[in-house]
C-alpha cells in the first residue's frame, strides 16, 4: 500500500494498529501539519507589517480580514470531510508498510498551552514562552469526580515520605548537537530541531501523558540552558529544601560533574521555612546522593526568623527587621561565592558593599525631608551619618578589589595585545591576547583594534604572569521555576537586579550581570526538567506549574488534607446536609473544603443562584 499525501515522519503507537487507525492519526497529523503552516504565514505576515510605518484600519479593511478568516475556516472543514470520505491508503502497491519510518505521530497530536495563560497562535511571536502539554477533558473530569470521595484520614497519623525517582536515560535533558562556528545559523538550528524532535517523540512514544509531569516542550527555552552550560565556569543548581529531590535532576548533575567537568555547587534555598534538625537531616543525605557537588544554605529572610515555623512569629519578625532596615537579610550569598572560586575577602566587601547599597534610599530620604522617616521611623541623624562613612569606607575597599589587571580577559595568562569592541557586551572594551585573538575571532569579523602601549604592557606583564593571573569566574544559576534563583542573583548583586514573582517561569531570558570586573552571574530561565512517576499536583503545589493553569485543584487539596488538618488550620464550619428533616454533618473532601473556604471567604459567583 501507498500512503497518500504524507512526507515527514510519524510515529505508531504499535505495529499491530489496524488500518483504519493508522489513516486517522495520519489524517490527523495532516490536518496539523496544514494548520501550523497557516500559523507560520500569519506569523511572516505579521513580522512584515511591523516593519512598515503604522497605518489606520479603516472598516474596509476589517471586512476583508473577516472574510479571509471565514475563508480558512470553511477550507478546513472542507478538508475534514475530503479525508472522511476518501481512503488515506490506496490499493496497487503488495509493498508492506514500514512502522519504522513513522515517526512522531504521538506528538504531533498533542495539545500545547502556554504558561501565560494564552495558545500557541496567539504567542507566535514571543518564542520563549513556556509550552506543556494540555491534559484532555476527560482527564480533568475525572480526577474532578474524583474530589468528591471522603479524604483518607488515616494518612496523617503516618510520616510523609518521599522516595527517590526512578532514572530512565530517555528522560534526561535534551543535550545539545555538537557545533562549530563553521557551521550557519540555520544549519545549526536545523540540527537542533531534529534532535529536539525525536527527543520529544521517544518521550511521548514510551509513556502516556499521565504517567508524565508538566514538563518544557519549547525548543528556545533549552536553548537558553545549553547558552549557560556553556559559558559558565561553575554550575549552581537552586533547589527548594522543602522537597530537593525534585528540584535535582541527576542528568545536570552527571553532565556537569561528567562531561563538562565544571564545579557544581547546589543552593539549598528556603531553610527558613523547615525546622533546622530537617535542614541538616536533608544535607546529609544528598551529601551523600551528589558527592562531587557542594551543598550550600540560602536564605533571603532575617537570621531571626530562620527555622521558625509558626507563621505569625515570623510574619512579626520579619516586619520588624524591614521598619529598621536590618543589613542581615541575606544569607549565604558569601558562602556561595567562596564555593565558586572567590577568595574570602574580596566575597566579603562585594556582599557588604552590597548590603549598604540600601542605604541610598536614606540619603535620597535625607533630601525628601519627611520621606525619611516614614521609611525608617527610628532612624537617627547619627546612625545616617555612621552609615555614610561605612558606606565610603566600603566602596574604597571594593575599587581595591576591583582593580583592573593587564592581563587577558579570556585566559589571564598573558598581556593583552588587541581589544575587540564587538564581543564586548558588558565593558567597552574586552581585552584579548593573540592567542585569544586567533582562535576566537578564527571564522570571525570582528572590531579588532590594537591597544596603544600594548608592547610596553606585555614586557611589564611577563615578569609578573604568575602574580597577576586571574581567570574570570561566570557563575550559571540554574533550576525549575519558582525556586528562587531570582532572590539568589539579587542578593548575590546586592540589589535588586531581577524582579521576584510568584508566577512560575517569570524569567523568560538568559541574563549576564557583572558584580565585579572579573565575576559574571548568567541568569537562565526558568525551565521544567522531565520525569515520571509523579502525580502532577505534586508539581503544582511545588510551584513547577503555573497556578492560572491549573485546570482542578482538588487533586492538590486532598493531598494537603490527608496529611494536615485543613479544616482546623483553615477553622472551616462543618458541611451539613438535611436527611429526613435531620442536619447531619458530612464527611470531609476536596469538593467540601473548597466549599467551605469559599463560603468562609465570601467567593460567590453572580450566576446559579450564588
Amino acid at each position: 500500500m501507498l500512503v497518500r499525501g504524507h512526507h515527514w515522519p510519524v510515529e505508531l503507537q504499535s505495529s499491530t494498529d489496524t488500518m483504519e487507525q493508522v489513516a486517522k492519526r495520519l489524517q490527523e497529523a495532516t490536518l496539523l501539519q496544514r494548520k501550523r503552516d497557516e500559523l507560520n504565514e500569519l506569523k511572516a505576515k505579521r513580522i512584515e507589517k511591523s516593519k512598515g510605518p503604522a497605518t489606520s484600519f479603516s472598516g474596509k479593511q476589517k471586512k476583508v480580514q473577516m472574510r479571509e478568516k471565514k475563508a480558512r475556516i470553511q477550507q478546513r472543514r472542507d478538508d475534514i470531510k475530503a479525508f472522511a470520505n476518501e481512503p488515506f491508503f490506496v490499493e496497487g502497491s503488495e509493498e508492506p508498510i514500514d512502522f519504522n519510518t513513522l515517526k512522531g505521530i504521538r506528538t504531533s497530536t498533542l495539545k500545547l498551552s502556554a504558561s501565560l495563560g494564552r495558545q500557541t497562535k496567539d504567542l507566535v511571536d514571543k518564542e520563549v514562552s513556556s509550552f506543556f502539554v494540555k491534559e484532555t477533558k476527560e482527564q480533568v473530569q475525572l480526577r474532578i469526580m474524583e474530589g468528591q470521595y471522603p479524604i483518607d484520614m488515616s494518612h496523617r497519623k503516618k510520616p510523609l515520605l518521599w522516595k527517590e525517582l526512578t532514572r530512565d536515560p530517555l528522560l534526561d535533558f535534551p543535550q545539545r548537537p555538537s557545533w562549530n562556528y563553521k557551521q550557519s545559523k540555520e544549519k545549526l538550528h536545523e540540527n537542533e530541531s531534529i534532535m529536539f524532535d525525536d527527543w520529544l517523540a521517544n518521550i511521548h512514544d514510551k509513556y502516556d501523558v499521565d504517567e508524565l509531569n508538566h514538563f518544557e516542550h519549547n525548543l528556545e527555552v533549552w536553548r537558553e540552558l545549553w547558552r549557560v552550560l556553556e559559558r559558565s565556569s561553575h554550575i549552581v543548581i537552586v533547589a527548594d529544601i522543602r522537597n530537593p529531590l525534585l528540584h535535582i535532576p541527576p542528568s545536570v548533575y552527571d553532565y556537569v560533574t561528567e562531561r563538562i567537568q565544571k564545579p557544581l555547587i547546589i543552593v539549598l534555598n528556603k531553610i527558613d521555612l523547615i525546622p533546622l534538625d530537617l535542614a541538616l537531616a536533608w544535607r546529609a543525605s544528598l551529601t551523600k546522593r551528589f558527592p562531587k557537588a557542594t551543598l550550600l544554605y540560602f536564605s533571603s529572610r532575617s537570621k531571626s526568623i530562620q527555622h521558625q515555623t509558626d507563621l505569625n512569629g515570623r510574619r512579626k519578625v520579619l516586619s520588624e527587621k524591614l521598619k529598621i532596615g536590618d543589613l542581615s537579610a541575606v544569607q549565604g550569598a558569601q558562602s556561595i561565592l567562596i564555593a565558586c572560586g572567590i577568595d574570602p575577602e574580596a566575597a566579603s566587601v562585594i556582599i557588604h558593599s552590597v548590603l549598604q547599597a540600601d542605604d541610598e534610599g536614606d540619603e535620597k530620604g535625607d533630601e525628601n525631608g519627611d520621606n525619611a522617616d516614614v521609611a525608617h521611623p527610628t532612624t537617627t541623624p547619627a546612625t545616617k551619618k555612621s552609615r555614610r562613612k561605612n558606606k565610603e569606607k566600603v566602596k574604597l575597599q571594593l575599587a581595591e578589589a576591583r582593580e583592573l589587571r593587564d592581563v587577558c580577559d579570556y585566559c589571564g595568562d598573558d598581556a593583552p595585545v588587541v581589544s575587540c569592541q564587538t564581543c564586548a557586551t558588558s565593558f567597552r572594551d574586552l581585552r584579548l591576547c593573540g592567542r585569544c585573538n586567533r582562535d576566537i575571532h578564527k571564522h570571525q569579523r570582528h572590531k579588532v583594534v590594537p591597544l596603544e602601549g600594548c608592547v610596553e604592557a606585555a614586557a611589564a606583564a611577563a615578569a609578573e604572569a604568575d602574580e597577576l593571573k586571574r581567570l574570570t569566574i561566570t557563575i550559571g544559576l540554574i533550576g525549575h521555576p519558582n525556586v528562587g534563583k531570582s532572590s539568589v542573583l539579587n542578593a548575590l548583586a546586592g540589589k535588586k537586579l531581577v524582579s521576584v514573582s510568584h508566577t512560575p517561569g517569570h524569567t523568560k531570558r538568559l541574563q549576564s550581570i557583572f558584580i565585579a570586573p572579573h565575576i559574571c552571574i548568567c541568569d537562565c530561565p526558568g525551565l521544567v526538567f522531565p520525569f515520571a512517576g509523579v502525580p502532577k499536583h505534586m508539581q503544582e503545589l511545588g510551584g513547577l506549574f503555573p497556578y492560572s493553569q491549573t485546570r482542578e485543584p482538588f487533586s492538590a487539596v486532598r493531598f494537603l488534607a490527608e496529611h494536615a488538618p485543613l479544616e482546623s488550620i483553615l477553622n472551616l464550619a462543618v458541611r451539613t446536609q438535611e436527611f429526613d428533616g435531620y442536619l447531619e454533618p458530612l464527611e470531609w473532601s476536596s469538593w467540601t473544603l473548597c466549599e467551605a473556604y469559599a463560603e468562609k471567604k465570601g467567593y460567590k459567583t453572580e450566576r446559579r443562584g450564588g
